[in-house]
């Protein structure tokens, strides 16, 4: 009896870390391709340690294309997130309160149609909100 737990509980340790290995690899992978050169990144070998560490990468990387540099783009990602994040939470925390306390005819249906709509994959609304965005002229600017 004892064997027969010693045995599955190495199998379920062996599983285990094969499967933390099997989910951890892409992450080594792409750590990996940063420290390559483009030939190197595109001769398909799976080797995870490169020949030679290019750590010039990261900065090359960082200085950006043209002249537009990297920290552009991160500034641009957080004032994005920081305005859509606070529009969401105080928007939401209005609507909430204002479905929870106030009581008002069709506020039963308002609230089904708001929980269906947060059903609907954002995959399926993306194409109909670009062309709207299209439409009134927000496509490649700041806001949403």
């Amino acid at each position: 009896m004892k064997a027969k737990r010693i045995i599955s509980t190495t199998l379920y340790h062996i599983f285990i870390l094969g499967l933390g290995l099997l989910m951890i690899y892409p992450v080594l992978w792409m750590i990996s391709g940063s420290l390559k050169n483009n030939p190197e990144i595109l001769s398909g070998s799976l080797n995870l340690i490169p020949p030679a560490w290019r750590w010039d990468n990261f900065s090359r990387g960082w200085a950006g294309f043209g002249h537009v540099t990297f920290t552009s783009f991160f500034k641009n990602s957080v004032i994005i997130t920081v305005i859509a994040t606070l529009g969401t939470v105080l928007s939401s925390a209005c609507i909430a309160y204002a479905l929870a306390r106030v009581k008002f005819r069709g506020s039963k249906i308002l609230f089904t149609v708001m929980i269906a709509t947060m059903l609907l994959p954002g995959q399926v609304v993306m194409i109909p909100q670009y062309l709207i965005y299209n439409r009134i002229g927000w496509v490649g600017t700041v806001l949403p």
